[in-house]
């Protein structure tokens, strides 16, 4: 777990520093933000190479705005994460919301 916390804080780096997809989507504390509540709230079930929803979490796979659109349809819909279907409401869900919104804006 550690380790794949560090790696996504890795991405969250070298995402939020330039621009993502070659546009600035966000300012490097949304980024920031939104990573760390992916971490937080993801990682813990996504960090497997063979768990079906592991690709979403890689630098490449978050700039993609096909994996936006996924990751804000299954965060919206209470699908993810499942043991939280509260979570689109509280700070973490709506911060992550907007922040994947605006990525979504951008592609």
């Amino acid at each position: 777990m550690k380790s794949f916390v560090r790696m996504l804080f890795a991405v969250a780096i070298s995402v939020a520093s330039p621009a993502l997809g070659g546009q600035k989507a966000g300012t490097e504390t949304e980024d920031m933000q939104a990573l760390t509540i992916l971490a937080r709230n993801c990682a813990g079930c996504h960090q497997e190479a063979d768990h079906p929803g592991a690709l979403f979490l890689n630098q490449a796979r978050l700039t993609e705005a096909d994996t936006i659109k996924l990751i804000t349809k299954l965060v919206e819909t209470s699908q993810m994460p499942p043991a939280h279907a509260g979570f689109k409401k509280t700070r973490d869900g709506k911060t992550l919301l907007k922040w994947l919104k605006k990525q979504a804006k951008q592609k």
